[in-house]
């Protein structure tokens, strides 16, 4: 079988995201959504055709839902009629609102063709933008199919049926939406309707609708002085002939449409109506899954009352003379008395049609935000009769208006009053309350700490704000010191009176009938309560792997070269040939080297190579010095640098090697180099800087008459060990990695160890094409000395063999003879002529890396010829296969790891997963992003474990041998996938070996990147860094237990670990807390004493976003705090990792 070698392209697997892009990224395969991606200006997300957008689901009110917010920046969704993008839910059993929807704020070039949006919340809505949809499916949302505000977009050619709300929403000021070529299924509540918007609604199908005075509205509907042209539209109604809802003010130009007489065909359409799942039901009917309505109580408030069935839709609710007031769908304004109900001899007609948003009371005068005119209204309850239609026989009298202070159009929500001042939210400038006079005049602004919603009221000392599904408290000056949750979906506004807080939500008992909720408030407070965690220390699980604290080293960005290897010099055996231009005007990833003067010609020389394809050789004529320079070295004044040079040359020629460390003559040392023959030799120098600079250079510089020929050079800090870097290795040690896993990562299914072994200088250099920069991989980090590296910092190897060709198996055998065979053996032989006598018996072994692009059926023959062929060299060794939940395995049976379970069970030891968690802006969700990752990955492999057969006499654990957070929403500082973490990083870090440690009956590996990609140390040319995520990995590494025991009770939000340690004399508990609030443990223990006060360290910071950096004072340390007393109550500072080691027995 012969297996072709691919190289995966970067972003073409499937991975979690979430949080703010940093940098244009490109999707496609299967993403996981476990947090709002947010898009902001500057940052271009690309999705490319059968991507598959998978959003986290929730459906209960206490959390928020996930979904993707384009502010400012782009989204490019371009798909295909076989390869449609989904946006859908990540549920088995969707339903509509399981995920938040797709928000576009301030985007003009964003364009959605061949998706499908489903089951969220809302499908697609726009605001100020002008993002296109087209030949797509819009289905099953909890509300709008597609919703704009002061947009301009053509919606053309798409399928559009069964959302909650209208099939397409216009409100607010859209002038130029162009509604062409849809299909649009009229079961439910699928019209078209416009608010002060212009359209063009043409050539579309609108099949199936009711248009009987029943429904609830017709097909197409305008409203406040909306115009639409409609012309060769198909209409399929039913229960009346009549399609248009226009209210006065607005204009419907109906031109040559098809209402029945078949002049007009279907629009038809180049992609097919897909599912996977299907909802059973239609969104808002009695049948709604949706929790529309939340518990009547909580642990932060009671509803005491419910009222207002029948008055339809409305946004507005103010508390004056013992009763609550609202607008109704019917343009009427309407007491509730809390007794007794609606009072419709309270009825007031509302002749001005004052489009109502945010409603509120002074005392004498009600204030009321009108969204469509973009006013204030002052208005009364009026006297004078002549409205027969509404109770009073009144209308309500408009006493003065002014416009809104901020010149935005658009909708506008909330107003409050504490009888004097007026306050509104801004609509400009985020969390900021505008306080006005009665004349309209701003006269200050309130700043609120947090996120605020829209809505507002005012309980005489407190603002109340309502957005999502919480209503929160605020001081007058912008303090938050309360929240509640609200009582059902949508708060649309709120009111205090009588002791109450009263809201208007959405509760979709029917499509347009909100509802007033009575409130009690019983507990505002968002002071964290205390937690009891249970402890039972007699209940103690499988041992932690000290395999879990492993590293994983790859030949990627400046993880190898520039991080743990100490050479100095780029391309220092000459891949690229060498000119005087570089880098002015040519392309990145060309020749480090330069000629030192423009006129010298540096020729590269195949005949007389030293290494690779060709060495720089230099003729001298006598009249000037020339060679080569290389720029841009970091030296650090007093600090001793030490190398070599390989030359040959003829004629009467000295070279000079030199370290120049600045502009003057004296900025430099020489050492010079006579005696040159046609053999290569080489010749050391040892230099001492004498500044300090991260722009040095080293000159090979010829002169007299002759040529010279320069094989290779090399420059290293004098204080390297064994060719590494002593600052890394030392950081290194003091993590306490306890296993290597090398080489690879995708770097090795192009690898041949074999170039990498044997005389460093004569390893032929070649191209790094594993991933995108192409770096010139020297192989000068090869077996032994990762075989060293390991034996310095005192860890175990693991290497990966490639598995990607037809002779990999041959290869593999190879080297593990070639690491763990005796003298007598051909490789074996070879190592110990290369200067190691002494097997290196090396246990963990991989087969592959990520080998997802190859058919299963074919990997899985190649898999288990090349675990037989190493097997047979030494049957003693580990081997870790390429597991993958959730990629594609074998058709119609499972998924890629179920199908190497099957099959080749009985080829491997353990099973390999990695783990990248997305970014997300809340604390608790991103330091949750990898724990959940692992709780479902070992969710998958225990189920495997139940139902496979060929495991039921097995025991393969699982090596999660790549993890960390993604790099791919943060700027790359460090080089190549080399970005910064923060400190809320290492929150999430401490939380995913938590979840290990929960599973160590499963979990038996897992590896970290150790430095610059993904990496927990960080270098730069002359100093290095430990990341505040590589604390935490020390931290456990020397202080956690290895004896996990049972943790009992709900510990959220905190996340709580303890084990015993190894010699039974003490409880290790570890407590991530990812909230800005100090928190108070109490202990309960079972099976266990406390006997001394013991130690904590902790791990803590105010600031989330604080890291450390190379060259630096740390920022982020571990404090050691000794315990004053035995005490089972423990303090946990906010935003901290702290393990706690109490003696006990």
């Amino acid at each position: 079988m012969l297996l072709p070698l691919v190289t995966r392209e970067m972003g073409a697997l499937p991975s979690t995201k979430g949080g703010p892009l940093t940098q244009d990224e490109i999707w496609s395969g299967e993403i996981l959504v476990t947090d709002t991606v947010i898009v902001p200006e500057g940052v271009t997300l690309t999705i490319g055709p059968g991507t598959m957008v998978r959003f986290r689901h929730y459906r209960g009110y206490q959390e928020g839902k996930v979904g993707l917010i384009v502010q400012g920046g782009t989204i490019k969704a371009i798909g295909g009629p076989t390869e449609q993008i989904w946006f859908t839910s990540d549920a088995p059993d969707p339903i509509n609102g399981d995920w938040g929807g797709i928000t576009l704020v301030n985007t003009e070039d964003s364009e959605f063709d061949y998706v499908i949006v489903e089951y969220a919340e809302i499908g697609i809505e726009q605001f100020a933008s002008g993002a296109d949809v087209s030949n797509s499916i819009i289905r099953w949302n909890n509300s709008e199919g597609l919703y704009a505000e002061l947009s301009s977009a053509v919606f053309q050619n798409n399928t559009i049926y069964a959302n909650a709300y209208h099939a397409i929403a216009l409100e607010n000021y859209n002038e130029d939406i162009r509604i062409i070529g849809n299909l649009i299924l009229g079961d439910g509540h699928q019209s078209v309707h416009l608010e002060a918007s212009q359209a063009l609604i043409e050539g579309n199908y609108f099949k199936n609708f009711d248009v009987s005075r029943a429904s609830p509205e017709k097909v197409i509907s305008l409203m406040f002085n909306s115009q639409a042209t409609v012309r060769s539209n198909k209409f399929e109604m039913y229960g009346g002939d009549e399609p248009f809802y226009v209210e006065p003010g607005s204009t419907l130009v109906a031109e040559d449409n098809d209402f029945g007489d078949g002049h007009i065909s279907p629009p038809e359409f180049d992609y097919e109506d897909v599912k996977i799942t299907e909802l059973g039901y239609l969104p808002g009917s009695p049948e709604d899954q949706y929790l529309y309505v939340f518990d009547e109580e909580d642990e932060t408030r009671r509803v005491v009352g419910r009222y207002g069935a029948g008055l339809g839709l409305g946004w507005t609710l103010a508390y004056a003379d013992g009763g609550v007031w609202r607008f109704t769908a019917g343009d009427a304004f309407v007491r509730i008395d809390p007794v007794t109900g609606i009072d419709y001899s309270q009825e007031y007609a509302n002749p001005d049609h004052i489009a109502a948003r945010g409603l509120a009371y002074d005392g004498e005068y009600f204030w009321v935000q009108d969204h469509i005119r973009r006013q204030i209204i002052k208005f009364t309850l009026g006297t004078g009769g002549g409205y027969p239609d509404v109770g009073s026989g009144n209308p309500i009298e408009i006493v003065a208006a002014f416009d809104h202070p901020e010149a935005v159009e658009g909708g506008s929500a909330g107003i409050a009053t504490d009888g004097e001042y007026l306050y509104i939210p801004s609509e400009i400038k985020p969390n900021t309350l505008l306080k006005l006079d009665k004349q309209g005049n701003v006269v200050d602004e309130i700043h609120f700490e947090a996120p605020s919603g829209p809505t507002i009221t005012w309980d005489g000392t407190h603002f109340w704000t309502g957005g999502g599904n919480v209503i929160q408290k605020w001081t007058p000056d912008g303090k938050l010191v309360g929240m509640i949750y609200a009582p059902a979906v949508e708060t649309w506004d709120m009111a205090w009176g009588d002791g109450y807080l009263w809201t208007i939500n959405r509760t979709c008992e029917e499509w347009n009938d909100a509802k007033v909720f009575q409130v009690e408030v019983l507990n505002d407070s968002i002071e964290p309560t205390p937690l009891t965690v249970t402890i039972d220390a007699d209940q103690i699980g499988e041992p932690i792997s000290p395999y879990l604290y492993g590293a994983f080293i790859e030949h990627q960005g400046r993880c190898i070269y520039d991080g743990i290897w100490a050479e100095m010099l780029q391309d220092r055996k000459f891949y690229y040939p060498v000119n005087y231009y570089f880098p002015w005007g040519e392309k990145k990833h060309k020749s480090p080297w330069r000629a030192n003067e423009f006129d010298t010609v540096v020729m590269m020389d195949t005949e007389h190579s030293y290494v690779g394809e060709h060495t720089p050789r230099i003729d001298l004529d006598g009249q000037k010095p020339r060679g080569i320079v290389q720029e841009g070295l970091g030296l650090r004044q007093g600090e001793e640098y030490e190398g070599y040079v390989v030359l040959s040359g003829s004629g009467s020629i000295s070279v000079e090697v030199s370290l120049v460390w600045g502009p003057g003559p004296e900025d430099r040392q020489t050492v010079t180099i006579d005696g040159l023959g046609d053999e290569y030799t080489r010749r050391p120098f040892h230099f001492t800087a004498g500044a300090d600079t991260d722009d040095g250079r080293l000159e090979i510089i010829g002169r007299g008459e002759g040529a010279f020929y320069i094989g290779t050079a090399s420059l290293m800090p004098a204080d390297n060990i064994n060719g590494m870097r002593a600052d890394t290795i030392a950081l290194l040690k003091g993590i306490g990695f306890t296993v290597y896993r090398w080489p690879g990562g995708l770097f090795v299914n192009d690898y041949d160890w074999r170039q990498a072994i044997g005389d460093r200088d004569l390893r032929p250099p070649r191209l790094n094409r594993a991933y995108w920069s192409e770096d010139v991989e020297s192989n000068d980090f090869g077996l032994d000395e990762f075989m060293a590296l390991c034996e310095e910092v005192g860890a175990e190897p693991y290497v990966v063999v490639s598995s990607s060709g037809p002779d990999d198996d041959i290869m593999a055998a190879e080297e593990v003879e070639y690491l763990n065979g005796s003298t007598d053996t051909p490789m074996g032989a070879l190592r110990a002529a290369n200067g190691h006598p002494e097997p290196y018996n090396v246990r963990f072994w991989g087969i592959g890396n990520e080998m997802w692009f190859v058919p299963l059926e074919d990997y899985i023959e190649q898999h288990n010829r090349i675990a037989e062929a190493m097997w047979a060299v030494d049957p003693s060794i580990k081997l870790v296969a390429v597991g993958g939940v959730g990629f594609e395995g074998l058709p119609g049976d499972g998924d890629w790891a179920e199908g190497m379970l099957t099959y080749c069970a009985d080829y491997m030891n353990l099973i390999s997963e990695h783990i990248y968690g997305g970014s997300s802006p809340g604390l608790i969700e991103h330091a949750d992003s990898i724990a959940s990752i692992v709780r479902g990955l070992v969710e998958a492999h225990r189920e495997y474990r139940e139902r496979l057969e060929s495991l039921q006499d097995k025991d393969i654990r699982l090596a999660f041998d790549e993890w960390n957070y993604s790099w791919e929403d943060r700027h790359e500082i460090y080089g190549e996938a080399g970005p910064r973490y923060y400190f809320k990083d290492a929150l999430g870090i401490a939380q995913g070996l938590h979840e290990m440690f929960r599973n160590s009956d499963m979990v038996f590996m897992a590896n970290i990147h150790p430095v610059n990609v993904h990496g927990q140390i960080k270098t730069t040319k002359t100093d290095a860094a430990i990341e505040a995520t590589g604390l935490v990995l020390g931290l456990y590494r020397h202080h956690f237990g290895t004896l996990p025991v049972a943790v009992g009770s709900d510990t959220e939000p905190l996340d709580v670990v303890a084990a015993w340690n190894e010699e039974h004399s003490a409880l290790t508990v570890a407590v991530v807390n990812p909230t800005e609030e100090e928190h108070t443990i109490t202990l309960a223990l079972e099976g266990a004493v406390l006997t001394d006060a013991g130690q904590m360290w902790v791990i803590a910071h105010s600031d989330p976003m604080v890291y450390n950096e190379p060259g630096q004072p740390p920022r982020v340390v571990i404090e050691e705090i000794p315990l004053d007393a035995v005490s089972n109550e423990l303090n946990v500072p906010p935003l901290s990792i702290s393990l706690h080691e109490l003696p006990a027995r």
